[in-house]
């Protein structure tokens, strides 16, 4: 929950701010330090800059002298940043957990007991920190698309039909929300050209996804693109 925290908080902080003006790396390890206080997972700021150090130097066995300019760069780095941040995500640092959310519908709908299930769609939620999905939709909408996506992958059906809509929740939501899961991975596995980099960059709301038109929009069959297999 401290990753999925402090990438929400980075991709909300560059709703407001540009990459040009903050670099990634020097928000990244401010939004993971605010985080770790947030979800009272504590790390002492002399932890983080230090690990940054080693991160930024490309040396994990590095021994990291407290004195030297660059663990004081990040340390600095950090405090300065800290406020911008806040002020940033207008000190709103409430976040709903899509793993308690994913916990509930599970037991909702009747199938804690299909372990292979509960373990993709635990995955799938761990994954979706890499995307946008945590300020395009409301948490539940993912917590419900880990539940079927996994339901799809695992070929593993939910007894209840249509469950989302017992759940309240949209299904074309939980589909496009599937969809960029494998741009995702499709992309990590080198088989997806196009830049979705960018695609992700210019949306940042439910509203602007009607213009993103995909190949399978309108299909009525449930998995979106091919399903890469995954470890």
């Amino acid at each position: 929950m401290t990753v999925n925290a402090a990438s929400t908080f980075l991709h909300r902080f560059y709703l407001r701010y540009s990459l040009n003006r903050y670099h990634y790396y020097d928000m990244g390890a401010t939004c993971l330090f605010l985080a770790t206080k947030v979800e009272e997972t504590k790390r002492r700021l002399r932890d983080v800059a230090i690990a940054c150090t080693k991160v930024a130097l490309k040396n994990p066995k590095l021994v990291v002298d407290e004195q030297s300019k660059d663990y004081w760069r990040w340390r600095d780095n950090i405090l300065l940043n800290e406020d911008i941040l806040l002020e940033a995500i207008c000190f709103d640092m409430t976040l709903d957990s899509p793993y308690e959310l994913l916990s509930t519908y599970v037991e909702k709908l009747g199938v804690n007991h299909l372990s292979s299930l509960k373990r993709c769609a635990w995955a799938f939620v761990n994954d979706s920190a890499r995307t946008t999905l945590s300020i395009m939709f409301p948490t539940k909408v993912i917590a419900a698309a880990a539940i079927y996506w996994a339901s799809k992958y695992t070929k593993n059906e939910i007894p209840i039909s249509a469950w989302w809509e017992d759940l309240d929740i949209d299904k074309a939501d939980i589909k496009e929300s599937c969809n960029i899961m494998v741009d995702l991975y499709e992309s990590l596995l080198g088989s997806y050209q196009a830049d979705v980099t960018q695609k992700y960059i210019r949306v940042t709301s439910p509203q602007d996804l009607q213009s993103l038109k995909r190949p399978n929009d309108g299909d009525e069959s449930d998995v979106p693109h091919k399903v890469p297999k995954t470890e």
